[in-house]
């Protein structure tokens, strides 16, 4: 069973960027939950080579207010879902919302740098655009190394730098600095954290929320001479020692 923040000393969390009163909002919404949420997870459970274990145990990194969670318990059945997040008002926030969704749910104030997790105890790590809000991402994703198992998966959606690094992203949601990739960029840093990643496991989703004018001229039938990589999709497995 994984050792849990109630029986390992907490950490404390280091500097982080708050959101936008207007991105904690919005991620609370249900434009939010069915356009970005949900069809993430969707395609990031096509994703999977395989299904975990029914007695699996599943982290949500970054979790927020806790919406992925029931997601997660369908598409998963898992044994247990723990959920980390660093925003301690989320956080209590999740722990008002959820309730009786079929498994144990332990939410945790926490930084996903310094988890309060032992090693190799977790089957799945789901990390929905949570990366790009991570300073020390290296130290992040090592963390994802040590407390996933041997056969475990990390389950990435992140969205590329010329989505976050738009005029209206800018304006509306908040980003550390040095922080933005572009799907390559994102693939280099988990490649070099000692995570695999087959192409068959990658997606580039092209939803309308991450068009230009959020889709606005597609639907116009104006289409951009080239299509941006806005969105991705991982599953990656560790890599083999």
């Amino acid at each position: 069973m994984p050792q849990s923040a109630e029986t390992m000393p907490p950490s404390d969390p280091v500097e982080w960027t708050p959101e936008t009163r207007f991105g904690v909002w919005f991620q609370g919404t249900n434009i939010w939950t069915r356009y970005v949420l949900s069809e993430a997870l969707e395609e990031l459970f096509q994703l999977m080579p395989e299904s975990p274990p029914a007695d699996s145990v599943i982290v949500d990194a970054g979790c927020g207010e806790g919406l992925a969670i029931p997601i997660l318990q369908r598409l998963f059945a898992p044994r247990q879902i723990i959920g980390i997040d660093i925003d301690a008002q989320l956080v209590a926030r999740a722990e008002t919302s959820l309730s009786e969704i079929g498994c144990d749910v332990e939410l945790v104030h926490g930084d996903v740098r310094v988890m309060p997790l032992a090693d190799k105890c977790v089957d799945v790590i789901l990390c929905h655009q949570t990366l790009h809000h991570v300073t020390g991402q290296s130290q992040a994703l090592e963390e994802f190394r040590r407390v996933l198992k041997p056969d475990g998966i990390l389950l990435l959606a992140e969205s590329c730098r010329d989505f976050t690094e738009s005029m209206l992203i800018k304006l509306l949601f908040r980003h550390p600095p040095n922080t933005q990739h572009d799907a390559n960029g994102f693939l280099n840093v988990i490649e070099a954290a000692g995570f695999e990643v087959r192409p068959d496991r990658i997606s580039t989703p092209d939803p309308w929320w991450a068009r230009p004018a959020m889709g606005l001229w597609h639907r116009l039938g104006i289409k951009p001479g080239s299509r941006r990589v806005t969105q991705l999709c991982i599953a990656a497995s560790l890599t083999p020692a």
